[in-house]
């Protein structure tokens, strides 16, 4: 073979080798920390397919669901398994650009979720809930926001001003837990908005 056929041989299989590898035809979800990268990060809203970076943690389950073109997040701790430590159970981690620009700000957290789908009526006369913390580090936090839940979205917001950037960069992260027992702890939710306020 000569060299001419030899390498436009090797020109070819390297270029399939790199299209099979970065799959651009693909429709991958995204994943890992949320950045606002092409996004405004004063008003920074975490929906759809972007929902999917929320991860499980130690303990819990996220599921993304469906809906047509829309997409909700439906988190699930198991009962009996309450916990303090925030990125123990589901939470969403936020990229160092993020943590940068929220900062020592006013920040205002507004979570649109509801009652699980599964959850009927007859069920015990209770409340469902969820909490919410918003952690700069392992002592910086919100501390834990709780919110009882409706049939239908509606919007839940606490406020919060991160401290300043330390060697943590890069780890602020919002965790929600649902803590009602009525049928399992379940939340879905919709949609997250973080806006810095003057």
């Amino acid at each position: 073979m000569s060299d001419k056929y030899f390498f436009s041989a090797c020109v070819a299989l390297g270029t399939l080798f790199l299209l099979i590898a970065l799959s651009p035809w693909s429709d991958r979800l995204p994943t890992g920390p949320m950045s606002a990268a092409n996004l405004d990060h004063t008003n920074l809203v975490v929906e759809n397919r972007n929902l999917n970076r929320f991860t499980a943690g130690d303990i819990g389950e996220v599921v993304l669901i469906q809906s047509g073109q829309d997409y909700s997040l439906g988190v699930t701790v198991p009962q009996g398994n309450l916990y303090d430590v925030p990125n123990f159970g589901p939470h969403l981690r936020l990229e160092a650009d993020v943590q940068q620009a929220y900062a020592k700000q006013n920040l205002k957290i507004t979570i649109t979720a509801r009652q699980p789908s599964n959850y009927t009526s007859d069920a015990p006369d209770k409340d469902m809930a969820f909490e919410a913390n918003y952690a700069a580090n392992a002592t910086e936090t919100s501390e834990w926001k709780r919110f009882n839940l409706t049939p239908s979205f509606a919007e839940y917001s606490f406020n919060y001003r991160p401290p300043a950037v330390g060697d943590g960069i890069g780890n602020d992260f919002l965790a929600i837990r649902p803590v009602t027992e009525d049928q399992g702890f379940n939340v879905e939710v919709k949609s997250i908005r973080f806006q810095i306020e003057p």
